[in-house]
């Protein structure tokens, strides 16, 4: 009997990663809006889902989510790639250039196709400035994601961020960390 491998390979075999087109603009607002949901529901810190579904709302009606439809339609401003299994995108990395590096602004996997992940981040390292250095923000409280970057040689630069919205339930915040590493 023949070895089928992990889970995880099994995905990363079934999925392809390529640009984005203009018709997968639905499909990755709704990939962006379930990862918003993950990373940044915390209980603890009184986010729950309905707090972070309020969010996307708020982000819906004044218009932000159609900048980044625009640049996914236009393929202007940030780049996008995504994975797709079976013609679905289960997976999205949204990144543009700066002076300072490729700065990832949105990188987000379906739970059921998390292993997709990886060749998303190889896609975009074949794509973006090999002389800048590739950096991302992660939530402080998800530390799971911080091992995953680590092993992806991705550490921690010391800055950090905090994003603060109002929700029904009183005002959130949500304290997110820098990671960077080299492309080359």
């Amino acid at each position: 009997m023949r070895d089928m491998g992990s889970s995880q390979d099994r995905i990363r075999e079934q999925v392809i990663v390529d640009r984005s087109k203009p018709e997968d603009a639905e499909e990755i607002l709704k990939v962006i809006e379930e990862g918003w949901v993950a990373s940044m529901v915390d209980e603890k810190r009184g986010a729950d889902r309905e707090a972070v579904e309020h969010l996307f709302k708020q982000a819906r009606e004044i218009g932000l989510l159609k900048n980044f439809k625009k640049d996914i339609e236009t393929e202007k401003g940030s780049k996008f790639l995504v994975a797709k299994k079976n013609n679905l995108v289960v997976g999205i990395l949204q990144w543009e250039e700066t002076p300072e590096s490729n700065t990832v602004i949105s990188f987000f996997v379906k739970p059921e196709a998390r292993g997709a992940g990886i060749p998303l981040l190889h896609g975009a390292r074949r794509t973006m400035n090999p002389e800048k250095n590739v950096t991302l923000q992660v939530a402080a409280s998800k530390e799971d994601l911080h091992t995953f970057y680590k092993g992806l040689k991705f550490e921690f630069t010391g800055k950090d961020t905090y994003f603060e919205w109002e929700t029904p339930k009183g005002k959130y915040s949500l304290h997110q960390l820098e990671m960077a590493r080299k492309l080359r």
